[in-house]
């Protein structure tokens, strides 16, 4: 081995640790392991950022845009409201009906954002169907994984893991090549959810309404201000109720909407609702608020007038993140009260001022419906509920364009770069993306990830690390079992994509790919294909990818849950894969 082989193998090995860990963003290990190599030499300067100018870099932007598009259109809650007709009241069907439009979805356009305008739908429809959510919203994120391999446009990996086989001098990847086995692995995934993964998925969010949902019956109590007590006439934020007592006044009967500032005071006969555990709610007595005689359901208490629940997930890139409620101000930031969040499986209702907002979190929140429509237009969050559709024209207008983009690139008339360029800037000259909302529907981290990363995977290759790990495979599997090599192959994405990005994992393995190919006499296709399929199989973790994050506060999922159905579908899509790339794809020709 090379001093060359050994500093890259070091720098990759600590950009896998640092990726693994997430002590720092993605984008920025990239920069860090990029710039680490051009330091030393290995990448020469000049070189450094050509990654940044290939088309899979513009392609992926396009997509984000044009995705944006897809998502301001009203296509995809068109479809949930068509999904929840074409049910019939049966979940099985639903379920069905759902993989099937979540994987044609992410077929053309970025998978979180097809789950994220999709959870809406999904959760209004359990509701219809009397089902609990959480046996729709995994599957959901498992759907948008495995549809992503339908297209060349489908995820970044596809992109890249072409760009990689071009920069080698070989034929890229069309639009559809990747159909044939896309089709055989959502029909596969489909089959799975339906007989098996359906009962594998745990009820972890009761089946009902969102006060029974979050069991609010348990923390939150209306009473009455007694006179004479010492909390009146003193601003709430000065009676300190939430830290000192772990009480917090959600509504006020005596202002006309109910919502309540930091600044507001109380007086004697308020009618309040106080949120806070058992306990602190028994002890408000001694405070001076009195339970009155007024019982009925929690969500009633809080859907009197113009006040109404909302259910708000903290979105992927959401500028929150990490934050607390305290630091946000967001009581009187936003004008409603938040009432409980969920993170994971784990409800929180008392001490939620000090805890940190992470991606996927759902937040129960109350308040006026004029302060709950704001949210709609804030890209912190993502409101689950049906939002009202735009104008038929401009939903027609959408698919028009997408469509005529993508027939452009299938008949070989442009690249997929020129073509889904010419799809995103139409959508922009004909309004079907709002201007100032296209550069935030951009998740620049990938963007950097794969311009950085580019020269990383030319480097591999160039230094003789590619070869040398093809080596030391070969020795183990053997020239002589192909199908055995492609297995190989395929678990290590699989594995690696657990802990780092299916992006970066991509880079890494398609060149190893390329010269285990190349050592045994085969075509490299089917490796680099068995590469790029298994690095959207990323079922076994919430962290293994954004869309599982994503569900997994509204789903109320444990960690576990995801490899208890996730390993399952693993194992098929392997054999699926061991079945079908050998056949569209021969090893030798």
């Amino acid at each position: 081995m090379t001093t060359d082989i050994w500093i890259l193998i070091g720098v990759l090995g600590a950009a896998i640790v640092l990726l693994a860990t997430d002590r720092l963003r993605m984008d920025i290990v990239s920069l860090l392991a990029l710039l680490s190599l051009v330091i030393v030499g290995i990448i020469p300067a000049e070189d450094a950022f050509t990654g940044f100018a290939n088309p899979a870099v513009i392609t992926v932007i396009a997509v984000f845009v044009m995705s944006q598009g897809v998502v301001e259109s009203g296509i995809a809650t068109t479809l949930g409201n068509w999904m929840v007709r074409v049910s019939r009241n049966s979940a099985r069907l639903f379920l069905g009906v759902l993989m099937i439009t979540v994987a044609l979805m992410s077929a053309v356009m970025n998978n979180i954002g097809a789950v994220a305008i999709m959870m809406p739908a999904v959760i209004s429809g359990a509701h219809a169907l009397k089902e609990s959510p959480s046996k729709f919203l995994m599957p959901l994120a498992f759907a948008s994984l495995i549809g992503g391999n339908l297209t060349l446009i489908g995820t970044p990996s596809n992109l890249l893991g072409s760009s990689l086989l071009a920069a080698q001098g070989y034929t890229p990847l069309g639009l559809l090549d990747f159909a044939p086995t896309g089709l055989f692995a959502v029909l596969g995934g489909l089959t799975y959810m339906a007989f098996w993964g359906y009962r594998l998925v745990p009820i972890r969010v009761p089946q009902g309404a969102v006060d029974e949902e979050f069991a609010l019956e348990n923390f939150v109590g209306e009473f009455r201000v007694m006179s004479g007590a010492s909390i009146l006439n003193t601003p709430l934020d000065d009676l300190h109720l939430t830290e000192r007592h772990g009480l917090t006044v959600i509504q006020n009967q005596r202002f006309p909407s109910g919502a309540v500032k930091g600044r507001d005071t109380l007086q004697a006969d308020d009618v309040v609702l106080l949120q806070g555990a058992k306990a602190d709610l028994l002890a408000a007595r001694k405070l001076g608020f009195v339970p009155t005689d007024l019982y009925q359901s929690t969500g009633k208490l809080f859907a009197q007038g113009d006040y109404a629940l909302m259910q708000l997930v903290v979105a992927q890139r959401a500028s929150i993140t990490g934050k607390t409620l305290q630091a946000l101000r967001f009581r009187n930031t936003f004008g409603v009260s938040v009432i409980a969040i969920r993170h994971a499986n784990l409800v929180r209702a008392t001490s939620m001022a000090t805890a940190p907002l992470a991606s996927g979190d759902t937040l129960l929140v109350d308040g006026p419906k004029t302060n709950l429509a704001r949210f709609r237009n804030n890209r912190d969050f993502i409101v689950l509920e049906t939002p009202t559709l735009p104008s038929k024209t401009r939903r027609r207008r959408t698919a028009f364009i997408l469509g005529s983009a993508l027939l452009l690139i299938v008949l070989g008339v442009f690249p997929a770069a020129i073509g889904m360029t010419i799809g995103a800037v139409a959508m922009l000259l004909t309004h079907c993306v709002t201007p100032t909302r296209v550069y935030d529907s951009i998740d620049w981290r990938i963007v950097v990830l794969i311009g950085a990363f580019l020269p990383i995977g030319a480097a591999i290759e160039q230094t003789g690390t590619a070869a040398l790990l093809a080596e030391q495979l070969l020795r183990f599997v053997g020239a002589e079992t192909p199908l055995l090599a492609l297995a190989l192959v395929f678990s290590l994405t699989a594995a690696l994509t657990m802990v780092i990005s299916n992006t970066a994992a991509t880079v890494l393995l398609v060149p190893l790919a390329i010269d285990l190919a190349v050592g045994i006499g085969a075509s490299p296709y089917p490796f680099v294909m068995g590469v790029i399929m298994a690095a959207s199989m990323s079922f076994l973790t919430p962290i293994a990818h954004q869309v599982n994050i994503l569900v997994m506060g509204a789903g109320g999922y444990k960690f576990t849950d995801y490899a208890k159905v996730g390993i399952w579908l693993n194992v098929i899509i392997l054999l699926i894969a061991l079945l079908t790339i050998p056949l569209f794809w021969p090893f030798y020709s």
